[in-house]
Order: structure tokens, then sequence, then C-alpha cells
């Protein structure tokens, strides 16, 4: 199952802080790539268990950028190159939860 995380506050049928679960049903399903490649959602894959449980946000900022878009992608985590380390951080520990 998937589900959207607010990469950045989002405006839809209410406004969505940062990290915060959008509801399937208040984006349009055409606009999901697009908001993913602008870097204002997250699409998480919710079946999966995450291998990285146990890195802490300061570990994973230590890492390099592109080492967390490999980890991202190993998850399932749809993410865009413009999205920065505390970004991309805060998708992989939410999907650690």
């Amino acid at each position: 199952m998937k589900k959207y995380i607010a990469l950045r506050k989002a405006y839809f049928d209410k406004c969505y802080a940062i990290n915060e679960e959008i509801p399937k049903d208040v984006i349009a399903q055409n606009m999901v790539s697009k908001l993913v490649r602008c870097g204002v959602i997250a699409v998480v894959e919710t079946k999966q268990n995450s291998q990285n449980e146990n890195d802490s946000e300061k570990e994973l900022l230590q890492k390099k950028k592109e080492e967390l878009l490999q980890m991202a992608e190993k998850m399932g985590l749809e993410t865009a190159e413009t999205m920065t380390k505390a970004e991309l951080t805060a998708l992989i520990l939410q999907k650690g939860k």
C-alpha cells in the first residue's frame, strides 16, 4: 500500500506540514509523479520493512546524498534529485516507523 508524505508545506484540502501523511484521495493520481519530481511529496510503500531502522537521524545525515538516494531506492521510496539530505533523511526515517 502506498502512502504520501509531505516533504514541504503542501496545500491540498488543508495545509499539510513537513513529514505529515497526506490521504490518497486528496491528490489527483495524474499529479503524483509531478509532485514527487518537484520534491513536494514522497510516495512510501508500506508493505516492506526497513533494513535501516536502527540508523539514527545523526548517522543518516553523515552519509553522502548519493548514499541516501540509494538507500531510499532500495526501500522502494520515490525520490527527486532536487531533494536535500535533510529531506531524504526524514523520508527514510518516516519509512522506518
